[in-house]
């Protein structure tokens, strides 16, 4: 199979609601593969559909899109609260030591008044979730 023929029936997938399908759809249009022109602000969008429907790969690959700003403008407040999301949607499962790094990566580069703004945010999108807030230990 090509990677154009895989690329259509990733489409297809999404377009049935096959959430992990989001994601990959996402990254050919972040990277411009499988026939596809490269469209930053459409991966963030398939990433944005894929977490929306809870599916971790694309909440790790949202969170990271909006903290540095690739299609869209920086926002490491989203970006930290779709990391808090992934990590809260992951764990027990494999890649929660991911989840874990990913958000702590984050945290680093981010003030407490903005680490607490992510986790609001986070719990609002979430509110299924009963977790206590990440405290950091800043320097």
């Amino acid at each position: 199979m090509t990677n154009v023929e895989s690329s259509l029936w990733l489409r297809r997938a999404a377009a049935q609601g096959y959430a992990p399908a989001f994601v990959r759809v996402g990254d050919d249009y972040r990277d411009g593969r499988g026939g596809t022109v490269k469209n930053p602000a459409q991966a963030i969008g398939w990433r944005r559909r894929g977490a929306a429907a809870r599916d971790c790969d694309a909440e790790a690959a949202l969170a990271a899109m909006l903290f540095v700003g690739e299609g869209v403008a920086a926002d490491p407040i989203q970006g930290y609260a779709w990391a808090l999301i992934y990590q809260w949607d992951d764990r027990g499962n494999s890649k929660y030591w991911v989840a874990e790094s990913l958000r702590a990566d984050l945290a680093r580069a981010m003030t407490p008044v903005q680490i607490a703004q992510s986790e609001r945010l986070a719990v609002t999108w979430r509110p299924d979730v009963i977790v206590e807030p990440q405290r950091e230990r800043f320097r």
